[in-house]
């Protein structure tokens, strides 16, 4: 028995399925690789659907051994997007039937995923061009609509050049450039004003790609991958002795994650090498969670943009150093948590590193005041918040020549009064929409000129951490 992902979609009782390991390139994109007439029966189940067209068209069995994921698409609610693990037995397929299935490559879970993101888009454009023709719905601004007008192959072909590219990824924009290409890498240190010895992220597209650029990936290395990966996990590494150290400030560990965003993906998929990328913002500034902020931040500097929309973390990714196979440190906090790192790995420690570890020069972001607006920015205390409300007021009345803006959740937001600008980051009952909203606010502040930024102090536990951590770096002085 071998494996293999199946996506399938399921709209107005017809089946397409794909498998999910072809080729990524422009001419098969949108186009199934088999079963694109098959029929779900009334009240039949998709997994059974698929078995028996499988076994239909190509004369193969298969057995389901777990579901992916699924998705659903608000521009086309009735429609169902399932994604399979499946076992298959191909030994007694005739020649014919084996030509069908010759271009399929095996995988593992992981690897499955990463392709799934991207998959998902191709499949989608193809259920599009079925419903819509070449024409689009009129005032559609979704993601999946975005990836079809990008050239991802013309970016590839950029970073291949040794062009930067700046990209979406699940947690902010990055700055990418080809990682073995240390001119290419210079430029990024330029365009931000980067000190060099602050190291970049690599990102790569798979765990097989790991050892592109790591020397070894130890066992605990990549039990993290697999848990977290694609995902705002980025792992240090031993470095592999071709990546130019410029990468990583001359440091021998290297930081790599696996993005879980279907543009970087694709971009990866183009590009054929492995990027490095730091955030893209100028060093010092707040990360950009849009391509918009991106343009604002460089303008002509880096004309090669991947237009991918609002990111969907908004916080960087977690740096760990895995050590000796039994404790996991926490470098840089991120979008993941101490807490979810934990309940992974219950019999591991779980660290969050001091300021006097030797090995923090390893992880990016870790060294230089990060995120800071152009206005003096206040974290105030956390403490009741009539006495915060009573705090602020004294503040503006101490300063009526100043703008003052503060950064509050929509529960407190209730309690300031309307004169006093407010930007709403989301609400304290759901912290990763605090998250998300973070860099954009201060961005915001900075376009509307606000001289006096005030942010809302949250629990440190949990995602609140992360939050507070960012938060106070901004303000450092």
């Amino acid at each position: 028995m071998q494996r293999v992902a199946l996506a399938v979609i399921i709209h107005k009782g017809k089946l397409i399925v794909e498998h999910l390991r072809e080729e990524i390139r422009p001419s098969f994109r949108g186009v199934p690789a088999v079963l694109p007439g098959g029929k779900v029966l009334d009240g039949e189940l998709p997994e059974v659907a698929l078995k028996r067209e499988v076994k239909s068209d190509i004369g193969m069995d298969i057995e389901i051994v777990s579901c992916i994921a699924e998705r659903a698409h608000p521009l086309i609610p009735e429609s169902r997007i399932s994604y399979f693990f499946c076992s298959v037995n191909t030994v007694n397929l005739t020649i014919g039937n084996k030509k069908k299935v010759k271009s399929a490559e095996w995988e593992d879970l992981p690897t499955a995923a990463v392709h799934m993101l991207t998959l998902f888009s191709r499949v989608f454009a193809f259920l599009v061009q079925q419903l819509y023709g070449n024409v689009l719905p009129p005032n559609v601004n979704v993601p999946e609509l975005m990836w079809l007008s990008q050239d991802f192959e013309r970016f590839g072909a950029k970073i291949r050049e040794g062009e930067l590219v700046a990209f979406p990824t699940e947690t902010v924009y990055g700055l990418g450039a080809h990682a073995f290409d240390s001119f290419a890498v210079e430029k990024i240190f330029r365009a931000k004003n980067r000190p060099a010895d602050n190291p970049l992220i690599v990102h790569v597209s798979s765990v097989e790609q790991l050892h592109e650029v790591a020397q070894t990936v130890p066992k605990l290395a990549t039990s993290l991958f697999m848990h977290f990966s694609p995902g705002p996990l980025t792992v240090l590494l031993p470095k592999n002795d071709n990546l130019p150290s410029v990468v990583t400030a001359h440091s021998s560990l290297v930081g790599v994650r696996i993005p879980a965003n279907l543009f970087a993906l694709e971009l990866l998929a183009a590009a054929r090498v492995p990027i490095a990328a730091p955030s893209a913002n100028k060093s010092g500034k707040p990360s950009a969670t849009h391509h918009a902020h991106v343009i604002n931040a460089f303008g002509s500097e880096v004309p090669h943009v991947v237009l991918g929309g609002p990111t969907t973390f908004g916080i960087e990714s977690t740096v760990v150093l895995p050590k000796n196979e039994e404790q996991i440190v926490i470098m840089r906090q991120g979008a993941i948590t101490k807490e979810e790192l934990k309940t992974t790995f219950p019999t591991h420690e779980v660290l969050i590193a001091g300021e006097d570890d030797t090995n923090l020069r390893s992880s990016p972001g870790t060294k230089y005041k990060h995120y800071a607006p152009n206005g003096k920015l206040t974290v105030l205390p956390l403490n009741s918040k009539k006495k915060w409300r009573a705090h602020l007021l004294k503040v503006i009345n101490e300063n009526p020549h100043e703008s003052v803006c503060i950064l509050c959740s929509k529960e407190f937001a209730t309690l300031i009064p309307k004169k006093v600008n407010r930007i709403i980051l989301g609400s304290e009952r759901d912290l990763s929409s605090i998250a998300a909203s973070i860099f954009g606010a201060l961005l915001e502040c900075d376009a509307k000129r606000y001289s006096l930024v005030f942010a809302q102090s949250f629990p440190r536990k949990g995602l609140g951490r992360t939050i507070m951590e960012r938060l106070t770096r901004a303000a450092a002085n």
